[in-house]
């Protein structure tokens, strides 16, 4: 199974994510709050749709050894390829209100918005890398 699909890289990448969207919150003046905010609703979208991409193509996923392998598989499913585009279409908008909103500031409501959006997917993702971790393991037995 590829690392991006492991519960330790996951719990990672949370703690990394929550750490910058919390870094942002404190550090930045004044605090882009209508960005973190953006993130969180994004990121519970993706995070609600990339879980059930997971539980679909379970079996799949867990014959990954690529990060390409793991976007065919998710693009091959309907919840997948729908999780694909609400990755790309909430990172553009992100990126295009953060210029639009803040100009010169842009990458601080950028940074704001897609910590939140990548901390709230992964939270919400973490019970399904535990289930594709236990598949794999039931799998090696």
């Amino acid at each position: 199974m590829h690392t991006s699909l492991q519960p330790k890289t996951n719990a990672k990448l949370l703690a990394i994510w929550g750490v910058v969207a919390v870094a942002v919150a404190v550090v930045a003046s004044p605090t882009p709050w209508p960005f973190l905010g953006s993130g969180l609703v994004l990121g519970a979208c993706a995070g609600i749709i990339q879980l059930r991409a997971l539980r679909e193509s379970a079996a799949a996923l867990v014959a990954t050894q690529t990060a390409m392998e793991v976007r065919r598989v998710l693009s091959s499913s309907r919840s997948g390829r729908l999780y694909l585009y609400v990755f790309w279409f909430s990172v553009v908008a992100l990126f295009a209100l953060a210029f639009y909103f803040l100009r010169g500031r842009a990458f601080v409501g950028l940074l704001a918005g897609y910590s939140a959006f990548a901390f709230m997917r992964e939270l919400l993702t973490l019970r399904g890398t535990f289930e594709l971790h236990r598949l794999s393991l039931e799998q090696r037995a």
